[in-house]
């Protein structure tokens, strides 16, 4: 029922002037996953979790929210250190292809992505038909209960690409959803 999951797509609404309705709530949550807790491991809590998650995917309802929220990201205090990379394009319809979009975000990760940190902000694209190595976590922040499994399971496949860099074999891959009933929904339909 609709009505009893959390709507991101209202969560992530932006006004006319391009900035979210709910923007103190936006902020919270980011704070919420930098919160330094002796009971609970929150994703960018730590120096230890921000290496883990150096490269991560954020999976966002829209084109506007991608734009608002990496204005908010690039003046977080923890999420400043991180480059943004909004891949969510504009909305014309002339927007860069998978292949653009891989380019952009394989020139702000570098040679060597054990020196920086990039989070990738997507609608959709980068979700089908490209690896990236590096991404370790997606952050599931779209969608509803009645997300399809196919196109859920082939977003979470994209931080699950096997890779060894700098020596070391990559052996772990997170999904951060924040609607668990979204998640076992999908995994018993696969």
């Amino acid at each position: 029922d609709e009505d009893v999951a959390f709507n991101f797509r209202e969560f992530f609404r932006v006004n006319d002037s391009g900035e979210f309705m709910h923007k103190h709530d936006v902020a919270a949550f980011l704070d919420l996953l930098c919160r330094k807790e002796s009971q609970s491991a929150y994703p960018f809590s730590a120096d230890t979790y921000r290496d883990i998650f150096r490269h991560t995917l954020w999976m966002i309802p829209g084109v506007k929210s991608a734009l608002a929220l990496q204005r908010m990201l690039e003046r977080h205090p923890v999420f400043q250190h991180f480059t943004v990379v909004n891949v969510a394009g504009d909305g014309d319809p002339t927007e860069e292809e998978n292949d653009e979009a891989l380019s952009l975000l394989r020139s702000k990760i570098g040679e060597d992505p054990d020196r920086s940190r990039a989070i990738t902000l997507s609608c959709g694209r980068l979700t089908t038909g490209v690896s990236v190595p590096e991404w370790t976590a997606v952050l599931m922040l779209t969608g509803s209960f009645n997300t399809a499994a196919a196109g859920y399971m082939q977003t979470i496949f994209r931080v699950q690409t096997p890779a060894t860099i700098n020596g070391r074999v990559k052996e772990q891959c997170y999904v951060f959803d924040f609607a668990p009933d979204r998640t076992l929904k999908v995994l018993a339909e696969t």
